[in-house]
């Protein structure tokens, strides 16, 4: 059977942004190409350039000179951040800094854009110290090709109509820089300067967004109860100053909103050589970059250096917690067809029911008021990608199994974090759900730093 889709905009409407959604399948697989809007607001490198995370990452849940940088006004002051009593700590090193490469396909008005961040800065609060990010949101990805990427690329579901001659114009050992025409059948709002043919058909283009976010450096663990339930739009940065975006794409199976899609799993075809795509300009990940891994220099031979920043100033680590052992997330997928899984639907293959509690899988299931789609249908995304039903394609799918994180090592808590070896409380990139923090961050959000928690927009704008 073919799923039959329908778009849910509720969180649109809150405020958030909506990534490609899911929409009415049709027997032969066509469907409507949809695009991504952005409620965040916003305020005013090669692959080489990147280097390697310094310091000691402890240090970034430990004290410093709070107000450090405060004038004798009482005023808040500015100061690089590597000038500062945090010089040595990740939360200062781990940036991308540049003033003066510029991206090779990406244009404002003719002009060139600035890559990566433009400066990492300290700012004091009420005696609050805060990292304050001035990026261009255009990252400076430079890419060696090989034939996996190439097969991958050629082996899309949609190639013959996603490629304007059915196939990828690169050829392994090719270089490609971001927003490069490796061929794609870009959206028309990809005109020159914009990046045609390197985006798939439907997302719109990047554009020059100014990003000028504040993050507290010492960060502190959030109240039991009062944890941030990230929402859409931008809930972090990466050390190239792009944008990270929660597990959700703003469209659900159904317009009650029971079934809400995975950005992760329903927009893979969606999304650049990168795993990255715009919204409302605004670049963004949502998940695990091979680019950004390469730009850090992270093969997985160690435990991975620091890929980002969540908004309430504690680290994100890569998907490496030691040699070659990914951080495994303790998000549990349902398995809707095993009739010996109690947090299944009896085991008939049907979506029926929702966890009574997706943290604590021991209080059972309810009815979902609206059907999902059985695991025996095929789903198919705006972009006319099919994805199997049996697959876990909505955050309805997961629960957070304690258990798992009671293994300790490389398992994670229910924000996809953990705390050992001197390294503080972090963040992992996961291969799975929830792929980076959340669902709810670990710490406290600052009235300074604007995210969107529980589809309401907080804070943000300069402190003071």
């Amino acid at each position: 059977m073919i799923a039959r889709l329908s778009l849910f905009s509720l969180l649109i409407a809150c405020g958030g942004k909506g990534d490609s959604g899911t929409t009415a399948g049709t027997t032969s697989g066509a469907a409507t190409s949809g695009t991504e809007t952005s409620g965040t607001s916003t305020s005013g490198g090669t692959s080489t350039s990147g280097g390697t995370s310094g310091g000691t990452s402890g240090a970034t849940t430990s004290g410093g000179t709070s107000g450090s940088t405060t004038g004798s006004s009482g005023s808040a002051s500015e100061i690089d951040c590597t000038s500062s009593s945090y010089a040595d700590r990740l939360l200062c090193t781990s940036w991308m800094v540049n003033t003066t490469e510029t991206a090779a396909y990406i244009k404002d008005g003719g002009s060139a854009v600035l890559v990566n961040v433009q400066s990492a800065t300290v700012v004091s609060d009420g005696g609050v110290d805060l990292l304050r990010i001035q990026a261009t949101g255009i990252p400076g990805y430079s890419y060696s090709a090989d034939q996996a990427l190439v097969d991958e690329l050629n082996t899309r579901p949609l190639a013959e109509t996603d490629f304007l001659t059915g196939a990828t114009t690169i050829s392994a050992g090719d270089t490609v820089e971001f927003g490069q025409d490796i061929g794609l059948s870009s959206n028309t709002s990809c005109t020159s300067g914009a990046g045609y043919g390197y985006w798939p058909p439907g997302p719109e283009c990047p554009s020059d967004i100014a990003h000028d976010r504040y993050i507290p450096l010492i960060p502190t663990p959030a109240a039991e109860g009062s944890e941030c339930e990230t929402g859409l739009g931008n809930s972090g940065l990466w050390v190239n100053g792009t944008s990270i975006f929660n597990w959700g794409d703003g469209f659900a199976y159904d317009d009650d909103g029971v079934w809400v899609n995975l950005a992760a799993a329903q927009e893979i075809f969606d999304l650049d050589i990168c795993a990255g795509h715009a919204a409302a300009g605004e670049y963004h990940h949502h998940s695990y970059s091979r680019c950004i891994a390469s730009e850090v220099g992270d093969d997985g031979s160690g435990h991975s250096p620091v890929y980002g920043v969540a908004s309430d100033g504690y680290p994100i680590y890569g998907p490496w917690f030691s040699d070659g052992v990914y951080a495994e997330s303790c998000w549990v997928a349902r398995d809707y067809d095993d009739p010996t899984d109690s947090t299944g639907c009896g085991g008939t293959g049907e979506r029926t029911c929702l966890m009574v509690d997706q943290y604590d899988p021991t209080l059972g299931t309810t009815a979902a008021g609206t059907d999902g789609p059985t695991t025996s249908e095929i789903v198919y995304s705006l972009s006319g990608n099919s994805f199997s039903g049996a697959d876990p394609l909505f955050y309805q799918d997961h629960y957070y199994s304690a258990d798992c994180h009671a293994h300790g090592g490389r398992y994670l808590d229910e924000h996809n974090g953990h705390d050992h070896d001197d390294l503080g409380y972090h963040y992992h990139v996961t291969m799975a759900f929830p792929w980076t923090m959340g669902p709810t961050l670990y710490g406290e959000i600052h009235s300074s730093t604007e995210i969107n928690c529980d589809g309401i927009s907080v804070g943000g704008g300069p402190p003071g």
